[in-house]
């Protein structure tokens, strides 16, 4: 009926109108409902597939990224290796040359076969891919729109046909109901770049509960004006309850050719230039350099085991910087980027589930008593877990001067922390890092000596001007101010889309704009079973035990928990 309606000579133009009507709302949906981001890929799923060109890079254990984007990757499982190929497959058996090279046991870490590249297993610490979700319950709601546009225009055209009969046809099965959306892998900020929603910010990383409740600032990069508006989407992560107090943007003006870093005590700072460690070793004397010069994704970390004979050696690395010192240099920020490993992340839900049946006693005495706040405070500070203490050379010892914090683990934020050298002599300013096993991942460390505390006058904080959620909530009276009316996001899939007004005078090349969050969230974790007591007084009282205990969770749990690791992304 609608085709023999719809091709009427009295309804040409309404019929274009509908094809119009599609084709728009099919681009709006296109480009409104896709989020993109790059997350890790677990080894065996490399092994298992034998073959993949999906692989956008790979970071190799000594620190080399390898662009894979295009190129296909097979797994020659008689030498445990990849074979990168960077033109069209040919067949061993008829390619004497690479068949040759193949066999050889000669290898080196890299080695390069006409075209074409091996590589060892063993030498590979990361894969990682390019993620593409299409928001199903968004896209729903636009083709719901066509859908109604169409029925309307559908219902003109009948009355516009002047009586024509249609022919005796069987009814339209209903439509079936909406798809439920695609899980969410994890609580983030997406923003629009102008194409689409781009995974961006981690805010409140750690904070598990409302007793610790903090506000995040963190950097969009980016984020492009869109209609007038700034536009961000923020999800929700499974296995957890978000709680969202505020959501600011704040809008930054800095000098040309200039950059931007915010302070844990949410403080901006403006500098030019970040001086490059001079060099970097680690517990074995050996040179690790080239993983803390620059944000490259190249990250420096625990080397966790492909198998399950990993030996930890020692419970803690020792990370040696020297950087040189300018002559009359009496102040210095450190610059880094880092973040929780995503071994730690898992962690932090597996210490959790050791409260067991008592785990919402334990959330309630960390509301209501000091002393348990305390304690667990003192217990992460002491072990370094997600805090690092940074052990400054002067006077012919180390001193802890200050700290830095973990974010992530799903994006590894900057930050600059102040670092008193005032008593430091000499050429080079030197610390030492002492990262327990398993629980740091470090792109880039560096010092800046020239910088200048952003003044109040050139900080303007941004409100937002619609905020609904997945349901159509209207969330902007919870969002606008720290009251404690939260915006909850309990269930997997939760999402929210927010926007802001554009300032008028707004210039990227002079403005940076981040995202200012205040919440907490707490983790689901297994109710049933019993408290383990002795266990976890064990961990919290012995120093280094939470690191050995960690390390044989990691190999009871190697072979399921990668298969989960293609969760987590990257900055």
């Amino acid at each position: 009926m609608f085709f023999r309606i719809f091709n009427n000579e009295k309804c040409r133009s309404l019929s274009s109108l509908i094809i119009f009507l599609i084709v728009i709302c099919h681009i709006i949906s296109v480009s409104g409902c896709v989020t993109t981001s790059t997350i890790k890929y677990p080894k065996e799923k490399v092994i298992q597939k034998k073959s993949s060109d999906k692989i956008e890079y790979i970071i190799l254990k000594d620190g080399i990224k390898i662009n894979t984007k295009n190129k296909q990757i097979i797994y020659v499982d008689t030498l445990n290796s990849l074979l990168i190929m960077n033109h069209d497959l040919v067949s061993l058996d008829t390619n004497k040359t690479l068949s040759d090279s193949l066999k050889s046991t000669k290898m080196k870490l890299v080695r390069s076969v006409g075209k074409n590249t091996i590589i060892p297993m063993k030498d590979v610490l990361e894969f990682f891919v390019e993620k593409i979700e299409t928001d199903a319950l968004l896209t729903t709601f636009f083709v719901t729109g066509v859908i109604a546009g169409v029925v309307l225009a559908t219902i003109l055209i009948k009355n516009a046909t002047d009586g024509v009969a249609p022919p005796n046809e069987p009814p339209t099965p209903p439509q079936p109901p909406p798809p439920p959306p695609p899980p969410s892998s994890c609580p983030l900020v997406f923003l629009f770049d102008g194409e689409n929603y781009v995974f961006d910010s981690e805010p409140i990383s750690g904070v598990i509960c409302e007793n610790m409740k903090r506000t995040d600032l963190s950097k969009l990069e980016s984020l492009k004006p869109s209609e007038g508006k700034f536009k961000l989407h923020i999800k929700n992560q499974p296995g957890e309850k978000e709680m969202l107090d505020e959501v600011k943007l704040v809008s930054v003006s800095h000098p040309e050719n200039s950059f931007v870093t915010t302070s844990p005590e949410g403080q901006f700072f403006n500098y030019k230039n970040i001086i490059k460690p001079q060099s970097v070793t680690d517990e074995n004397g050996k040179d690790v350099t080239v993983f803390f010069n620059e944000k490259d994704d190249v990250r420096w970390q625990t080397q966790m085991a492909f198998d399950t004979s990993f030996s930890s050696g020692s419970e803690r690395h020792k990370l040696k910087f020297r950087f040189p010192k300018p002559k009359g240099a009496g102040r210095a920020l450190i610059f880094v980027n880092c973040g929780t490993a995503y071994w730690g992340a898992h962690m932090i839900k597996h210490m959790l589930n050791l409260k067991g049946d008592k785990v919402e006693d334990w959330y309630g005495s960390l509301f209501s008593a000091d002393k348990e706040i305390r304690k667990l405070i003192e217990f992460l500070s002491k072990e370094e877990l997600f805090m690092l203490k940074v052990n400054l050379h002067e006077d012919d010892q180390y001193k802890v001067k200050t700290l830095i914090p973990a974010g992530g683990p799903l994006m590894d934020e900057d930050r600059v922390i102040r670092l008193p050298i005032e008593n430091v002599t000499g050429d080079y300013i030197e610390f030492i890092l002492n990262p327990p096993a398993g629980f740091w991942k470090i792109d880039q460390i560096g010092i800046i000596y020239d910088y200048e505390l952003i003044e109040e006058k050139n900080i303007k904080v941004l409100d937002a001007i619609y905020a609904v959620d997945q349901d159509g909530r209207d969330l902007i009276n919870m969002i606008s101010t720290k009251d404690k009316i939260y915006y909850d996001m309990p269930d997997e899939g939760n999402y929210s889309n927010v926007e802001f007004n554009v300032p008028q005078d707004f210039d990227r090349s002079v403005n940076e704009i981040f995202i200012r969050t205040t919440g907490y969230y707490e983790i689901y974790t297994n109710k049933n079973n019993r408290e383990q007591k002795a266990l976890i007084e064990d961990i919290m009282n012995t120093p280094g035990k939470i690191i050995q205990y960690s390390m044989s969770q990691y190999k009871q749990n190697m072979n399921r928990f990668t298969e989960n690791l293609n969760l987590y992304g990257k900055k």
